[in-house]
């Protein structure tokens, strides 16, 4: 038992209802009576008014998964029903479409799609034809949003109904579920995409229409506009663009409030876009552009008109009718008045037609200003702080003294806070921009009034050196001439002697330079020496302050282990891995790293509560030598120098007659895993023993090991 029925007997009593008849009229024997609409039977009308009373209710999903209620409300839909009946059947629907579940099973029933398509034919009633269309608009949000793919018929019926051929009131309804519809929409292609719902959208904003279209048809593209592809297609680059020249139209100051602030939303929705920006600001009206054609038109008209009345009176003058050239003059400077008074009356009757800016930039800086509406207001600003990030735009803004708009709209108490604050980071950006502007131009200027100083000291030291040349010429010439050969001998000698002079002190000049040279280099060398002090110094430093890191992380590391209970040998091998991290991280080479290792392993089981033997911490030093080795990649050769580097570290803290076993016998077992031969082995224990003892009274330099 369905839901929404109480028993089986009220459920056959309804539906025998829903599928009464009238009887047939008799055939013969009666008055004809006038003719009549066919009308439903008393029951039937009660049956569907109590559908619709469920259909109102929360049982409406319940109602229409009843398959028996479905075919009775399609059959009622036909054009054969009467036509209470079909009202009554499209007022269940219409409730029915309440419940998304609902709208959802009917977009996807074709037999439903199909009546209500043909319910907006034309030769249908007029009551019928309004409600199917309450229908389409309850399902209109669905068939853009989750029924987009089996809508395409119904979108188009919703075009159709729209259209400036349909009463007002339909035109008003089918808008604002088109509105609805954009808002929640996630493809805007259903709507561009579509040319019936495209071309009656754009025929809405035209200025003939009703303010309350134009309103819709401006709400329908407010909530489209913010994706880019839909800019695209409504602000083109066209001059003749009529959707531009629309939406400028409902822009402008004599339009109701509503509709300038929805064409505003519009428009800052566009200029989102980055490459739509100029065109927007730069926009200028179809009237404007062909006022402005007709002015040249006329002025050139006038200019050829005063030329041809010159040539008149150039030809009187010679036919023999002599003229005063006063009068020629005073013609064309009437001709050029009268031109000029055209102009100005034909832009006064314009103004005095249009009485609004003809520049999409005059409208938007008109309705910025704090005398208009809030609804008004903040779209036009919002449009300034859109325009405000676009570098060419910004001069243009300073120019029509946005920022003073933006600085205005801060104290008013109408814009909420964000939007405040919003105007008051463009103004910022606006004023900062226009200032690093200012002091560039100026920077600019003062550098080229430099260039401008020593181009003109230049040519003036040019101009002297080419009046001084010739002079200098001719004079050389002749006192070369009037020169007798003894003072030209007298002066070879003087200019030998001199040349000899210069060559001896030359000579000095050079011993001279090569001292100095010499001096030089030795005092590069000594600060070579000092430099290489002050280095090894710094490095014994850095070696010192790695190795009480070494330390100290090692005597963490191994009182870790005693906490535990690791014994000697743990204690040994978790403070040689502690210190060689600490070395790795102090950036030490891999050489102190193992012998940082291996001393701290030595010293570990050294102090340990059981201390190791001596040939016990040498095991723990050899092997935290060569696993850092082996972690640092050491070569060959590498791995001997470390072992021994390692040795001397696990020698420090044994007795100094013990040093050159230890070191003989950590060198022999670094050999012997390093694969060497006997003899190799045994040179490598001697050498390190004879190094061991050596060492044994000398000092180590601090931090080295």
């Amino acid at each position: 038992m369905p839901a929404w029925l109480r028993n089986d007997e009220e459920r056959r009593q309804l539906f025998a209802a829903l599928r009464s008849t009238p009887p047939p009229e008799p055939v013969r024997g009666s008055k004809r009576k006038k003719e009549e609409k066919p009308q439903p039977t008393v029951d039937r009308k009660l049956a569907l008014l109590k559908l619709r009373d469920v259909a109102c209710s929360g049982l409406r999903e319940a109602l229409w998964q009843d398959a028996e209620v479905q075919e009775i409300l399609l059959k009622g839909l036909e054009d054969n029903q009467p036509e209470l009946a079909r009202i009554l059947s499209l007022g269940v629907m219409v409730h029915l479409a309440a419940s998304s579940r609902n709208c959802h099973s009917l977009l996807h029933n074709d037999q439903v799609r199909e009546s209500l398509a043909n319910l907006q034919t034309d030769g249908q009633p007029q009551e019928v034809r309004e409600k199917g269309l309450l229908a389409l608009v309850a399902l209109a949000v669905p068939a853009f949003h989750d029924c987009q793919q089996v809508s395409e018929d119904l979108r188009d019926v919703l075009g159709k109904a729209a259209r400036r051929n349909a009463e007002t009131s339909q035109r008003l309804l089918v808008f604002r579920a088109l509105w609805s519809a954009a808002a929640v929409c996630q493809s805007p292609e259903l709507f561009f995409g579509n040319q019936v719902i495209w071309a009656t959208v754009l025929q809405s904003l035209q200025e003939e229409e009703d303010a309350d279209i134009r309103e819709g048809g401006l709400g329908v593209l407010s909530a489209l506009a913010g994706q880019q592809a839909v800019a695209h297609f409504l602000w083109q680059d066209e001059d003749e663009s009529r959707v531009c020249e629309d939406i400028f139209l409902n822009t402008l100051r004599y339009q109701p409030s509503r509709i300038r602030g929805k064409a505003l939303t519009v428009i800052a929705s566009i200029v989102k876009n980055p490459e739509k920006r100029a065109s927007v600001w730069s926009y200028v009206s179809l009237a404007r552009r062909n006022l402005d054609q007709d002015d040249v038109h006329y002025a050139r008209e006038m200019l050829g008109s005063a030329g041809s009345q010159r040539g008149r009176l150039g030809s009187d003058v010679s036919g023999g009718r002599p003229r005063a050239e006063s009068d020629a003059s005073a013609a064309s400077k009437q001709s050029k008045q009268s031109g000029e008074d055209h102009v100005k009356r034909t832009h006064t009757d314009q103004d005095d037609q249009m009485d609004t800016p003809g520049t999409m930039k005059d409208s938007i800086i008109a309705a910025a200003s704090k005398s208009e509406l809030p609804s008004v207001q903040w779209p036009a600003l919002s449009i300034l702080l859109e325009l405000a990030w676009d570098e060419e735009l910004k001069m243009s803004l300073i120019n029509c003294n946005v920022p003073e708009l933006l600085i205005e709209a801060l104290p008013d108490e109408r814009l909420s806070m964000k939007e405040r604050k919003l105007c008051k980071h463009g103004h910022r950006r606006l004023v900062d921009w226009n200032e690093a502007r200012i002091a560039e131009e100026l920077r600019i200027e003062r550098e080229n009034q430099s260039r401008e100083l020593r181009n003109m000291l230049f040519e003036e030291e040019y101009q002297v050196i080419c009046k001084e040349l010739p002079e200098m010429g001719r004079a050389d010439f002749e006192s070369r001439e009037f020169e007798d050969w003894t003072k030209r001998v007298e002066e070879q000698k003087a200019m030998k002697l001199e040349d000899e002079l210069s060559l001896e002190f030359n000579k000095h000049l050079a011993f001279l330079l090569d001292m100095n040279r010499q001096s030089m280099q030795k005092e590069d060398d000594r600060s070579h020496l000092v430099r290489e002090e002050e280095e090894k110094a710094a490095f014994a430093d850095k070696v010192r302050a790695a190795r009480e890191q070494a330390a100290e992380a090692a005597r963490v590391a191994a009182d870790a282990m005693r906490r535990v209970g690791g014994d000697a040998v743990l204690q040994a091998r978790d403070a040689a891995v502690a210190a060689a991290a600490a070395a790795a991280k102090a950036r030490m080479p891999p050489q102190l790293q193992a012998a940082f290792a291996a001393a701290e392993a030595a010293a570990t089981g050294a102090s340990a509560k059981q201390p190791l033997t001596q040939r016990g911490q040498l095991e723990e030093a050899s092997k935290a030598a060569l696993q850092v080795a082996d972690r640092c990649g050491m070569t060959h050769d590498e791995k001997i120098a470390a072992g021994a580097a390692a040795a001397a570290a696990a020698a420090t803290w044994a007795t100094a007659e013990e040093r050159g076993k230890i070191a003989s016998s950590f060198a022999l077992a670094t050999a012997a895993s390093l694969g060497m031969s006997d003899e190799a082995q045994q040179q490598a224990a001697s050498a390190a023993s004879i190094a061991a003892v050596t060492s044994a009274g000398e000092d180590r330099p601090s931090g080295y090991p």
